[in-house]
């Protein structure tokens, strides 16, 4: 699945390179609204980001040679679901949010309390001491398995946006379907999705070039959802 899917990402992008890479170039915008106000950052994060992502796959899948308008409006195609994708992005950051927190608490709970009390007013210098003060290494197995029980959650539910859309499903239902899905085939999943957080971590991590790890990344993510649908009963 994972070559498979590899291959024709880049086969797509390059049937429609300067398409793909203006859409990176927007998100590259969007993320950088948080520079202006963090609530603009948000908002591009949980609704217009998500859109731009999903819609990929509709622009993927077109012919070569389209204007800019004819592939903006493609890769916008997702825009009817857009609540619905931000309602699931929130669902699925909130509960992620929430397994962080408890097990971090868990592992680390006496001393994270004593830097959230020494640095409360100053949230940078809380997170310098995160960095500094706390011995990650005392509980490197925790953590090891604090990873792994977080990237296969992941795993169970990576395809519900795409099944949302592509499915017409709500978001219960794409939630199910992905984790339906994924199950029988984890084994497969599981190396695609580490490739994915690793595109994912160099988007962001890379300024100039999330240009183009951005909408390659949707690419892989697309048709990894799409080989796993071939795969259906």
């Amino acid at each position: 699945m994972t070559l498979h899917a590899l291959s024709l990402a880049a086969a797509a992008f390059r049937r429609n390179p300067y398409p793909f890479a203006a859409t990176g170039a927007i998100a590259l915008a969007l993320n950088l609204l948080g520079l202006i106000h963090p609530i603009l950052s948000t908002v591009a994060g949980l609704f217009v980001l998500p859109m731009l992502y999903v819609g990929l796959g509709t622009l993927a899948e077109a012919e070569p040679g389209l204007r800019f308008t004819q592939a903006l409006r493609l890769a916008l195609s997702a825009w009817p679901r857009t609540a619905a994708l931000g309602g699931m992005m929130f669902i699925l950051f909130l509960f992620l949010s929430t397994l962080l927190g408890i097990s971090l608490s868990a592992l680390y709970g006496d001393e994270l309390m004593v830097l959230a009390q020494t640095h409360e007013s100053d949230p940078a210098a809380f997170s310098q001491a995160l960095l500094q003060e706390i011995n990650w290494s005392a509980s490197a197995f925790g953590l090891a398995a604090l990873v792994l029980l977080t990237l296969g959650l992941i795993a169970l539910v990576w395809m519900a946006p795409f099944a949302l859309v592509y499915h017409n499903m709500n978001v219960l239902q794409a939630l199910r379907w992905s984790v339906q899905m994924t199950r029988p085939h984890f084994a497969a999943l599981f190396p695609a999705l580490l490739l994915w957080v690793l595109f994912s971590g160099l988007s962001g991590a890379l300024v100039g070039l999330n240009i183009i790890l951005w909408p390659f990344t949707a690419l892989f993510h697309f048709y990894c959802f799409r080989s796993l649908g071939k795969q259906a009963p």
